[in-house]
């Protein structure tokens, strides 16, 4: 917001306030200094307007807006969950005050955008994107005028003494995807039911874009229920194949792992997902979950099947090689990116890769799992040269280090935990 170093100048004491309604998000924006010092002072309240455009109101404003209880969700109803679901009660440490009932009732709500949406929508969809700002590191705001943009939210809905109260937990914003400009081979690779999606000619995916837990209501089993309620509408709709998601970071994606792998107990999938062949299109339509994270599903459920994708023998021909040999690269590309690798920074990789590396593979499903193994091993070599060790202590590590285990990481967090031990361990016998 206020350029590369993120620095306010020209101000002695400089104090930012940016506040939002708890319930409707109107923002208000407050600064307040003791002098200015210099000329060229930054423009603060203009910067954060121009980088996070919405409806703001004056502090006065916002504070009349806090004593109306008139406020009800926007969007059609999606369902609701409770307190006793997520097995604990909320504390209320919020603004309702003590008399608020310990049992908190969650309410899932779907608002649309486009050019028909009402202005009361627009603004609320818009103050959702401001909020994004201060979340997100590169967020971008939605298109408002884009009926296939949308947002699903989620609100606490508690009973005190003056009525019904509601506090925003968080929200999700999704974009319907149309599924166009793919040749055969292109469908083949993106899913099993590929003639199906040809057919149709109106398939579209589902795309996480922004997805949002207020700190105060973090950890408590919400994002796990915002993410179903996003499975729930991909279900609803026929024309779905499923639902991806844009840029995840570490802590959602350990946060949708362990969803996920309640949601194939749920839908009774884990036995069909261990199978040497897994009914992989019947999967995908049912779950509604894109491919390569269903191979990822697949390794977290111990089946060897997730390693092989939808390929079968005999269509080798149509794998990119490497060194010569076919290789099934989209897989490789799909659990690298889960490391915070780019397609460039795994090409530059796998440019190192030799006939040798890959002697003896015998599909390009092994041959994806070997390149896989090289991916991670240069994640370690990187851990250990930036943990001080010498290039014989890197070479230690990784003959010490069990690729098994190693590919278990979905995250760089996760790898980093793997391997840090055996560092600090080298480390340590150096010294003595």
């Amino acid at each position: 917001v206020f350029g590369e170093n993120e620095t306010i100048v020209g101000y002695r004491n400089p104090v930012v306030s940016l506040e939002f309604a708890a319930d409707s998000l109107l923002p208000s924006i407050s600064f307040r200094y003791d002098s200015v010092v210099e000329d060229g002072a930054t423009d603060v309240v203009g910067t954060i307007k121009r980088a996070a455009p919405a409806d703001y109101v004056d502090e006065e404003e916002l504070r009349q807006s806090l004593t109306s209880n008139s406020f009800v969700p926007l969007g059609e109803a999606m369902g609701h969950y409770s307190s006793v679901l997520l097995k604990k009660h909320d504390t209320d440490d919020g603004p309702h005050g003590n008399n608020s009932t310990r049992e908190a009732r969650y309410e899932l709500r779907h608002i649309h955008a486009g050019p028909k949406a009402a202005q009361e929508v627009r603004a609320f969809l818009q103050r959702t994107q401001c909020l994004a700002i201060w979340f997100i590191e590169k967020a971008s705001y939605i298109d408002l005028d884009d009926p296939n943009w949308s947002c699903v939210t989620v609100y606490e809905k508690r009973v005190d003494s003056d009525g019904v109260r509601y506090r925003l937990v968080g929200f999700t914003t999704l974009y319907r995807r149309a599924i166009t400009a793919l040749d055969e081979q292109a469908l083949k690779e993106l899913t099993p039911l590929a003639d199906e999606v040809a057919a149709r000619k109106d398939m579209v995916r589902l795309s996480i874009a922004q997805f949002i837990i207020l700190p105060h209501f973090a950890a408590r089993g919400h994002g796990s229920q915002l993410l179903r309620a996003v499975y729930k509408l991909a279900r609803k709709d026929a024309r779905v194949l499923d639902v991806v998601v844009e840029d995840p970071n570490d802590d959602f994606a350990a946060m949708r792992l362990k969803c996920d792998l309640a949601y194939l107990r749920d839908e009774r999938c884990v036995e069909p997902l261990k199978d040497l062949k897994p009914p992989w299109g019947e999967l995908q339509r049912k779950l509604k979950l894109a491919m390569p994270h269903l191979f990822v599903l697949a390794d977290a459920v111990g089946s060897k099947a997730g390693q092989r994708g939808v390929k079968s023998g005999g269509e080798e021909e149509h794998f990119p090689t490497v060194a010569g040999v076919p290789v099934d690269l989209e897989w490789v590309y799909a659990r690298s990116t889960g490391l915070g690798f780019t397609r460039g920074e795994i090409d530059d990789i796998l440019n190192g890769i030799t006939a040798d590396d890959l002697d003896g593979v015998q599909s390009p499903q092994e041959g994806a799992r070997r390149l896989l193994v090289a991916v991670y091993m240069a994640v370690v070599a990187d851990l250990g040269e930036a943990e001080g060790l010498s290039d014989a202590q890197i070479d230690a590590l990784l003959e010490q280090v069990d690729t098994e285990t190693l590919l278990a990481a979905q995250a760089p967090r996760a790898l980093a935990l793997q391997v840090l031990p055996q560092i600090r361990k080298l480390k340590a016998q150096a010294i003595r």
